[in-house]
Order: C-alpha cells, then structure tokens, then sequence
C-alpha cells in the first residue's frame, strides 16, 4: 500500500488543511480559510466519495431495513 494511502484506501493526510489544536482551528474559521477554493474542493471530492447517502433519509432506511424488515435501500 503506498505511504500517502490509509488503511481504508482514503487519504493517510488530508488534501486540505487539517487543524491540530484548537488555536490552528479558530484561525481557520476566522480567516474563512474553510471556504476558499483550497478547501471547498478536497471537502466536495470527500463527500461525492463517502456520502452517497448522507441525503437525509439515512436514519429511516435503518429502520426500515433493520426494524420493519423492508429490503431495497428506501430511496
């Protein structure tokens, strides 16, 4: 496995910049470095790759599937 890859396959250090302590963090959202173009790309590439089914309805496919025993994916 390459040395930029984690164990999952995703990134072993991310694209952006990565806050480590909580002074570093409030100067990112205070300089609003969080949504230049820097950022806002690594962010959208992250969630097209891990968040097909952050849509909303992810607690009610759970219970569907799990609870009432309904198959599919409730979309």
């Amino acid at each position: 496995m390459p040395a930029s890859t984690g164990s999952r396959g995703a990134p072993a250090r991310p694209p952006a910049r990565s806050p480590r302590a909580e002074d570093e963090l409030l100067e990112v959202l205070r300089t609003g470095e969080w949504r230049s173009a820097r950022s806002t790309r690594p962010r959208a590439a992250f969630r097209e790759r891990f968040c097909a089914y952050d849509d909303g309805h992810a607690a009610e496919r759970v219970v569907r599937r799990f609870f009432l025993d309904e198959g599919g994916d409730g979309a």
